[in-house]
């Protein structure tokens, strides 16, 4: 900062100096007195004596040399000043140019943090809306739940026209068949609307939940809505009944129906080793 000023104020004298109406003016009075003292010398004297007379003004000649050098001397100090000049000025630039990198990464930080609130926010609103879904569908659940239960004895009927039609072998084809052209019909007649929510209900939270920790949250709150009977229909009815692969089944085959035991342990075991597409 001293510096700078010192230069300002050195800068300032010089300007001074070198005005260039002062040195226009001093320059025109000598030039006018030398041509002056020249037409004078003429007139007066011969020119032989002006000859001898201007020999004697030879200290003339080194005073201009000397202002020749001198003003050479001020033309390397405006150069030198005028490159001082550019040099603070590109400093000042350099300056600038970091400061504009400064913000410019500030403001790359502040878009960050507000992509990140962003997607926070938006994440938030997510579960809001599928939990809103959820419970929405829950309640439907529950609702046509207690119309099924409040019909126990179709759930018993049910139950048994499955295990009559499949009891008599143990071949999964077999199995599949007669489920098919015995029980199938009865079960989707009554429970149509029960097994199309079951559907919608498992594939919306397998397809909205992805993470199994979540999915499975989710899982075991419906599932807990579900008494031991309706596992065992569904256990057959999803094993042998569907027409095409059920979405995500295998997703949550297990979680439905770890604690179902059923009548013949046989179709138990041999409806657990199927695989995805038998």
């Amino acid at each position: 900062m001293f510096s700078d000023l010192q230069m300002a104020s050195e800068n300032n004298l010089i300007d001074k100096l070198l005005n260039p109406k002062l040195l226009l003016r001093i320059f025109s009075t000598l030039f006018g007195f030398v041509i002056c003292l020249i037409i004078f010398l003429h007139i007066e004297y011969s020119t032989d004596k002006v000859g001898q007379f201007g020999d004697s003004f030879g200290v003339l000649t080194s005073f201009f040399s000397g202002v020749t050098v001198i003003g050479l001397l001020i033309t390397i100090y405006l150069q030198r000043r005028d490159l001082e000049i550019a040099r603070r000025s590109l400093r000042n630039q350099i300056r600038e140019l970091k400061q504009t990198r400064d913000q410019i990464e500030i403001s790359n930080k502040e878009l960050e943090l507000s992509r990140k609130e962003f997607q926070k926010q938006n994440q938030t609103l997510k579960n809001q809306r599928f939990e809103n879904t959820f419970f929405n569908m829950l309640s439907i659940h529950i609702g046509i739940n207690k119309d099924i239960i409040g019909r126990s004895a179709t759930l018993i009927n049910a139950y048994s026209k499955i295990v009559q039609a499949v009891d008599e072998t143990n071949d999964l084809n077999a199995m599949k068949i007669a489920y098919h052209t015995k029980a199938r019909v009865f079960v989707e007649q009554d429970f149509d609307s029960y097994l199309k929510h079951f559907n919608a209900f498992t594939e919306f939270i397998c397809s909205q939940k992805k993470r199994p920790p979540n999915q499975h949250k989710y899982l075991k709150i419906y599932f807990a809505q579900i008494s031991e009977i309706e596992r065992k229909i569904l256990y057959y009815h999803l094993h042998l009944g569907s027409v095409f692969p059920v979405p995500y089944f295998y997703f949550y085959r297990d979680a439905l129906f770890k604690e179902v035991v059923l009548q013949n342990v046989s179709h138990q075991q041999i409806m657990n080793n199927m695989k995805a597409g038998d």
